[in-house]
């Protein structure tokens, strides 16, 4: 008679083995590594860039998620109020964009964005550039006259300056940011000797820019081509030609019928200045007399005298010109 086998101990027998395989798989109860195939997925996030480099002038960056977990993104300097992140949270396969506003400073700026799951997270280095600022003029060197004028120049600059100048340049503005027109303003140079300097314009980064200022020293007036008319018994027309600079204040014509070399302490007769010719009368002569003349001007640096002429008024001869008979 054959032995009838137990099923039910090997079906036991069987269960047992196939636990303890597990076991031993899985290093024991209650140790379950996350590789193993049989035990749930392990959390996983992969995103496309660990750092972005932004431009001075703003914009956005695009990053993409590869996950199979729901993700949120932080920002980890909380002081980046110049970086936003939009959306803040995704699940599984995702992106999230980063903007950042224009960098007005010369210095680059630094955040670190966290994307996190459950037990696993990413970090992604945000750096955004300095600006990097310009400073240039358009001109190397001012020229101004003695009697003063006003010039400008302009500042090309995506930054702030500065500029100093000589104390007798005056300046529309002495700082500011951006582009900008200066003008410079001279007054009349009454020293008698030239004036140069120079003219600084500073910007950011060291960056800076010299103008040479240069005004003229001037002279005292100079006089060219005194002319005398024909002279009367009383009167006599003068013109001479003046160029001055500084301006003349007071030009004409200084006489004496004893000193050869008339000054303004003697007689004078001012004259009309147009277009550099000084023209003039002198009146109230004695007749047949022999006169000194010499043309004067004045101006800050000085008086100038002409060449000395001379010339002798007419005679009044009784009885012509007139209605009346010669006396006898």
């Amino acid at each position: 008679m054959k032995k009838r086998i137990n099923l039910t101990n090997w079906y036991v027998l069987a269960a047992w083995v196939i636990v303890m395989l597990l076991t031993a798989c899985g290093g024991g109860s209650g140790g379950g590594d996350d590789d193993d195939p049989i035990v749930a997925s392990k959390e996983q996030i992969v995103v496309s860039n660990s750092s972005v480099t932004m431009l001075a002038d703003g914009g956005e960056q695009t990053i993409n998620v590869n996950a199979n977990c729901a993700w949120t993104v932080t920002v980890e300097n909380g002081d980046a109020n110049w970086m936003t992140v939009n959306p803040k949270s995704g699940v599984n396969m995702g992106s999230f964009t980063i903007s950042v506003t224009a960098n007005t400073t010369e210095t680059d700026r630094h955040a670190t964005l966290i994307v996190a799951g459950k037990t696993l997270t990413r970090t992604i280095n945000v750096t955004q550039r300095g600006r990097e600022t310009t400073m240039t003029v358009d001109v190397s060197s001012l020229d101004f006259g003695v009697n003063g004028e006003s010039k400008s120049f302009t500042i090309s600059s995506n930054g702030t300056w500065t500029i100093e100048a000589p104390e007798w340049c005056g300046l529309s503005m002495k700082s500011g940011s951006n582009s900008r027109e200066i003008t410079v303003s001279v007054g009349k140079n009454e020293t008698g000797a030239e004036r140069t300097g120079e003219i600084v314009v500073s910007g950011q980064s060291g960056k800076t820019a010299r103008i040479s200022v240069r005004q003229d020293g001037g002279k005292q007036p100079e006089i060219t081509n005194l002319q005398l008319g024909t002279p009367t018994s009383n009167s006599v027309d003068f013109s001479f030609t003046l160029t001055a600079s500084p301006d003349a204040t007071e030009y004409g014509i200084c006489y004496s019928d004893t000193k050869k070399s008339p000054t303004v302490d003697d007689s004078k007769v001012s004259g009309t200045l147009t277009n550099g010719e000084v023209k003039g009368t002198i009146s109230g002569l004695e007749q047949n007399k022999t006169y000194y003349v010499r043309a004067y001007a004045k101006n800050t640096l000085g008086t100038t005298y002409s060449e000395a002429k001379e010339f002798k008024t007419t005679q009044n001869i009784p009885g012509s010109g007139d209605n009346n008979p010669p006396t006898p």
